[in-house]
C-alpha cells in the first residue's frame, strides 16, 4: 500500500474537500481524485461520499481513516526521532486557538532556550476543530482549544473518539466590549435584549458541526447583525471604526482600552463562560521540549491577573 495515498485521504478528510486538499498537497485535483479511486479499488471499499456540503467518509472509510491516521502519526514520530535528531536540534509543534497568553508562553519558551542554532518551531493559530485535527493527525504535538460552556460536551466526546488526552487549563467570563462612543458605553446595566439592534463582531467560527447527523450547534450570538473575523488583530480595529459595533471578549488591560478608546461591561442577564483545554495524543510520547513548554504555559496562566486587574487574552 502506498503510504502517500494514506496522507492523501487523511488530508481530504481534514479539509472536507478534494479541491482544498489538492491545494494543500500542491497537486492537481484530477490527480488526487485518481489516487483516491485507485486506493479504493485496491481496498474494495468506498472511503468517501460526496454531497453538496462537501466530502465525508463512509462507514468503511471512517474505520480505514482511524488506522491511516495512526500509521501517519507513527511515521511522523519515527521521522522526528531519527531525522537529523541531535542534541542541538530543537523541534516543537503546537496548534492553538488565537490567544495572547499562548503567544506569550511560546515567546518565553523560545527566549529560555539555550541553543537556537538548529530550531524548527511550528505555531499554528487556528479554530478549535482544526486544532483537534492537527493533533489527531500527528501534525502537532499538542494543541489548545477554546470552547464555550454550551459546546463542552461536544468537544469532550470528539476528543475521546479521537483517543486524545485533555485537561482544562482555565476558564473565564466574556465581557461586552465597544467604543467609548457606543450608545451602550454609559449604561450601568446592559441586558442581552438591548444588543439586538447593534452589530456583533464574532471571532472565528460560530457553528460547531455534530458529526453524526450533520446538525450544528450555534454559539451564543446576541444580535442578528454580525461580522465574522478570523484575524486576531482585526477585531479591535473593527470595534473602533464600525459604528455601533460590539464584541464578546475576555478582560482587556487598561492600557489597551485607553489606547483604543474602548470600554467593557458585563451583561446582567447573560454570562458566557469559556474554557481553554490542553490536548495531546495518548499514543505519542511527549518530548522534553513539549514538557518544558507546558510548564511555561502554566506559569503564564498562574500569573494572569484577576478580572479587576485586566489582562489581554
Amino acid at each position: 500500500m502506498n503510504i502517500q495515498y494514506l496522507k492523501y485521504v487523511v488530508e481530504v478528510d481534514k479539509m472536507g474537500s478534494i479541491n482544498k486538499a489538492a491545494k494543500n498537497l500542491y497537486m492537481g485535483q484530477p490527480n488526487l481524485s485518481a489516487a483516491i479511486k485507485e486506493l479504493e479499488k485496491d481496498l474494495g471499499i468506498s472511503i468517501f461520499y460526496r454531497s453538496k456540503k462537501g466530502v465525508f467518509p463512509t462507514k468503511e472509510g471512517e474505520k480505514f481513516l482511524v488506522y491511516a491516521k495512526k500509521i501517519i502519526s507513527d511515521i511522523n514520530q519515527l521521522e522526528s526521532l531519527y531525522t537529523a535528531n541531535t542534541d542541538s536540534t530543537i523541534r516543537f509543534s503546537i496548534a492553538a486557538c488565537r490567544a495572547t497568553y499562548i503567544t506569550m508562553a511560546v515567546s518565553n519558551f523560545i527566549n529560555d532556550l539555550k541553543n537556537k542554532k538548529e530550531m524548527t518551531v511550528n505555531f499554528n493559530e487556528t479554530n478549535s476543530l482544526n486544532v483537534i485535527h492537527e493533533v489527531a493527525n500527528g501534525n502537532a504535538e499538542i494543541g489548545i482549544i477554546r470552547c464555550q460552556n454550551i459546546h463542552e460536551n461536544f468537544f469532550v466526546s470528539l476528543l475521546k473518539s479521537k483517543n486524545l488526552i485533555f485537561e482544562p487549563l482555565w476558564e473565564f467570563k466574556m465581557l461586552l466590549t465597544f467604543s467609548e462612543n457606543h450608545p451602550l458605553a454609559l449604561k450601568k446595566k446592559i441586558k442581552a435584549e438591548m444588543l439586538k439592534k447593534y452589530i456583533e463582531i464574532i471571532q472565528g467560527d460560530i457553528k460547531i458541526p455534530v458529526e453524526k447527523n450533520n446538525k450544528t450547534i450555534n454559539s451564543y450570538q446576541t444580535s442578528p447583525q454580525s461580522i465574522s473575523v478570523y484575524d486576531r488583530g482585526s477585531h479591535i480595529n473593527l470595534l473602533v471604526n464600525v459604528n455601533e459595533a460590539f464584541m464578546w471578549v475576555p478582560i482587556l488591560p487598561e492600557n489597551i482600552l485607553k489606547r483604543n478608546r474602548l470600554t467593557q461591561r458585563e451583561c446582567t442577564d447573560l454570562q458566557i463562560i469559556t474554557k481553554d483545554i490542553l490536548i495531546y495524543s495518548a499514543e505519542r510520547k511527549q518530548s522534553n521540549y513539549i514538557k518544558n513548554f507546558i510548564s511555561s504555559l502554566k506559569k503564564v496562566i498562574n500569573n494572569i491577573p484577576t478580572i479587576d486587574e485586566g489582562f489581554l487574552i
